[in-house]
Order: C-alpha cells, then sequence, then structure tokens
C-alpha cells in the first residue's frame, strides 16, 4: 500500500487527464507503509537515539524540506550544516543510513521514486522542463557542484543501479496472490516478506516455492511473526527465521550459516568475527 503525504491542507479539485490538478499546486510524495521497519530507517533510529515515531517524522520533515528547497533532488547547494539546521539533526546520519547520496553530488536518495508523480503533474504544460528535472534527478545530465567543478553524473554505478531495476523478477504481488486462509491474519507481514524478496531479486516465482513459505509462516506462532519478519530484515537475511528471546533479555537466535548471514561460535572465539562480502 502507498499513501499520499501532502505538505500543506488544501485538498484537490479536478482531475485532468489522468492526474490530480491541486488548488495551489499542493505538495505531496509518496510513502509506503512498510518504511517504519525499513532497515535504513532502523540505521537512521540507531544513529539519532530517537523512538521509531521521531525517526519517521524527522525523515518526512527532509522530505518536505527538500520538495520547498531541493525540487530536483539536487542538494550540492546547500551545506550539511543548513540541512542539518532545517530538519533538526545531523545531516551526516542521513547520509550514513542511506537516505542522502554522496555521490556523485549530494542528493536526496532515489528522489523521483518518491516525488517524480507529484512533478509529472505540476508540470504539465510545461514538458521539457519536466524532462530536464527527471534527467537531474535520474542521473542523465551534467550539473555544476558548489566548488565549480562540472560532474558527470552519467556514472557506471547509476547505469548499473538502473539496469538492476529493470532484471528484478516479476513482482508476485501484481498478480493474484491466493493465501492460505489460515495465514490471512498474518497476510500484512506475508505482503512485505515477498516485496523484501522481489527487491533482493529473489523473488518467489513457482508454487513450489510459495508452499514452502507458507509452511515457513505455519512453523512461527502466529504471535512471532511480525518480530520475525522485521529481524530477518533488519539483518538482511535471504531466510525467514523465527526470533527467539527478546522478552528475558536474550538475542534473538541467529539462523544456521549462511553466506551473508552471521554464524553461531563457541563462546571462546567470541573475539573472532567472520565477515562475508555481500554484493
Amino acid at each position: 500500500m502507498v499513501f499520499f503525504c501532502p505538505a500543506s491542507r488544501n485538498i484537490p479539485v479536478s482531475r485532468e487527464q489522468g492526474l490530480f490538478i491541486w488548488r495551489n499546486e499542493m505538495a505531496w510524495l509518496k510513502s509506503h507503509q512498510g518504511l517504519e521497519r525499513h532497515p535504513k530507517v532502523l540505521k537512521l533510529e540507531e544513529l539519532c537515539s530517537m523512538d521509531r515515531n521521531g525517526t519517521v517524522g524527522v525523515l518526512h520533515r527532509f522530505w518536505y524540506w527538500s520538495m520547498d528547497y531541493a525540487e530536483d533532488g539536487d542538494l550540492s547547494k546547500w551545506s550539511l550544516e543548513t540541512i542539518s539546521k532545517a530538519i533538526g539533526i545531523d545531516a551526516n546520519h542521513l547520509i550514513e543510513a542511506g537516505w542522502i547520496d554522496k555521490e556523485p553530488y549530494l542528493k536526496v536518495h532515489d528522489w523521483f521514486e518518491y516525488f517524480g508523480e507529484y512533478l509529472r503533474g505540476k508540470y504539465r504544460r510545461e514538458p521539457a522542463k519536466y524532462e530536464a528535472i527527471k534527467k537531474k534527478c535520474l542521473g542523465t545530465d551534467t550539473v555544476q557542484n558548489l566548488s565549480g567543478t562540472v560532474v558527470d553524473k552519467i556514472r557506471g554505478e547509476e547505469k548499473r543501479r538502473d539496469k538492476k531495476r529493470k532484471d528484478l523478477p516479476p513482482n508476485p504481488l501484481k498478480g493474484e496472490l491466493v493465501i492460505p486462509d489460515d495465514l490471512l491474519v498474518s497476510e500484512p507481514e506475508i505482503r512485505e516478506w515477498l516485496e523484501y524478496k522481489r527487491q533482493r531479486g529473489q523473488s518467489y516465482v513457482s508454487k513450489a516455492g510459495l508452499s514452502k513459505l507458507w509452511n515457513t509462516f505455519r512453523s512461527i506462532p502466529r504471535e512471532k511473526r511480525r518480530e520475525s519478519v522485521d529481524q530477518s530484515m533488519a539483518n538482511n537475511w535471504a531466510g525467514l527465521f523465527e526470533k527467539k528471546g527478546g522478552s528475558n533479555g536474550q538475542q534473538g537466535s541467529y539462523p544456521k550459516s549462511k553466506i551473508g548471514e552471521p554464524e553461531r561460535v563457541d563462546s571462546k572465539f567470541a573475539g573472532i568475527v567472520k565477515t562475508y562480502k555481500i554484493d
């Protein structure tokens, strides 16, 4: 589910060519229902030492400020100190958590995905201007940064990212997903897990795969399914595992050794950390 966060109290008054026409051009952007549990939100929460509500709120405050002062997502004309004062937290935390990109210049991460539809409606009568902003948001033009050096945005990294998006497996949620009756109570967790796997490029594309997923959810007690999904996503695990402990101060359990995931080790090796490179 996606809902739209308006930046003012105006309401839509008419519709034209499939786009809302807003009185006084009310600005809005996309905000996904799973945002509060996104790993990057959890990272920002940790960096800012804030609760979840405050973290989600300050992230939207940053987006709202960008709507007014960086419509094309380009933050290079502002210093980090200015951004920090505007949103009430250290802007470096947004960089560390992945909400601001530093390369090829300072910009809002994936800005066009959140704000692109509004821009399309706003500049519906100025297609050339819309295309120019779109190219800048997506990194397909050349701009000048704070030092005056011309920066070519067409970088291999962004090309690879665009290709990765195009090569993502089909989203099973776009088709008719039939969830077993006994698991309907956990539908929000199931759909969030399927979207997480799709974004990793690991969609369930066969009935056999979905059948195993249903059995995995059934093996986890109903009251633990939400925290189990959150744990696996926060740790960037490929598999879904039941969260153990937590209420008595114990840490959640780790899955058996898998590439890119933590291993269980004896206490005598506690000082040794084994890591893997994850592409």
